[in-house]
């Protein structure tokens, strides 16, 4: 079973190469780990390879992989889609779960949904939940999303926002 964060983005990030996407994580990785209680980032950044997996999607950067774990079998699978349709299913689905919503951060949230180009989606085994690899990929999507003028949406977590280089502001709890 597959856990997944997304940056959904009001610009593109086709640009973003696995230099920027490194560098990104690790000015983020220090305070996501103290933000989910996590020890010894910097080991973690030592080992981080970002690497192409396949062809460029449109406009720029189709899947890439996260390796952070020693051993070539752990890595988060980072695929960005900026195709019309799938995008739009992405976001559809993703409204759906809104729908209910009364509280105040959604306005914000449904806001970026319309505005909406592309979006980024991390996969996450359940594996890579613990540990590090949670706040490794809430960096990548902070810094894709801080790139492309939008929002993180993580499954069982909610809505976050970017701030800065290094952090991000809770908006909206996964209900």
């Amino acid at each position: 079973m597959s856990i997944w964060i997304r940056a959904v983005c009001t610009k593109s990030v086709g640009d973003v190469s696995p230099e920027d996407l490194r560098a990104g994580i690790a000015a983020r990785l220090p305070r996501m780990a103290v933000l989910y209680g996590e020890d010894d980032p910097e080991a973690t950044i030592a080992r981080l390879r970002v690497e192409p997996s396949g062809s460029a999607g449109e406009g720029g950067f189709g899947v890439l992989l996260l390796r952070y774990a020693e051993g070539d079998d752990r890595f988060l699978r980072v695929e960005r889609w900026a195709e019309r349709e799938r995008v739009a299913d992405e976001l559809g689905e993703l409204r759906d779960d809104l729908e209910e919503s009364d509280e105040d951060g959604v306005d914000t949230v449904l806001a970026c949904l319309d505005a909406a180009v592309e979006t980024v989606a991390i996969e996450l085994q359940m594996s890579d939940t613990e540990g590090i690899g949670w706040p490794l990929a809430i960096a990548a999507a902070a810094f894709l999303a801080e790139r492309g003028a939008g929002l993180i949406q993580a499954e069982n977590e909610g809505w976050l926002a970017p701030r800065g280089p290094d952090d991000v502001e809770h908006l909206l709890d996964n209900d």
